[in-house]
């Protein structure tokens, strides 16, 4: 089956026909914009500053969610982006702030994390 698009949140996959019905992600509910499989690219980039974009991504929705209700959605949106992208390279470097949180309690499992970020696992630790 060919898929048309996915959810730019719960990463679900539909073909044409499906959105053609959908005023929302039939999976999730998820009202954002879906993403159109035929724009998917590929950039070359350094790891890092891949990691300072989503980290200041990630720093943003919360700040955003915090100070209004309505963008709650957008801590998931980044978190969902962050995750397809760390997908991709799991021996690499938490590409955000829960991650490497998160990586940092594997090896001190004593740690107590205080904030509004808080660790978040990963499939794979480096």
């Amino acid at each position: 089956m060919s898929y048309y698009t996915k959810c730019i949140d719960c990463r679900e996959e539909f073909t044409q026909e499906e959105c053609l019905k959908a005023n929302c992600c039939p999976a999730c509910k998820s009202v954002g914009i879906p993403l159109v499989q035929a724009d998917d690219i590929q950039i070359k980039v350094n790891w890092h500053e891949l990691r300072v974009l989503t980290m200041w991504a990630e720093f943003w929705a919360q700040h955003q969610s915090s100070n209004n209700p309505e963008s709650i959605g957008m801590k998931q949106t980044v978190k969902s982006i962050a995750t397809a992208m760390q997908d991709q390279f799991p021996s690499r470097s938490s590409l955000t702030m829960a991650g490497e949180l998160a990586d940092v309690k594997v090896h001190f499992p004593d740690m107590e994390v205080t904030g509004p970020i808080q660790p978040e696992p990963r499939k794979k630790i480096h």
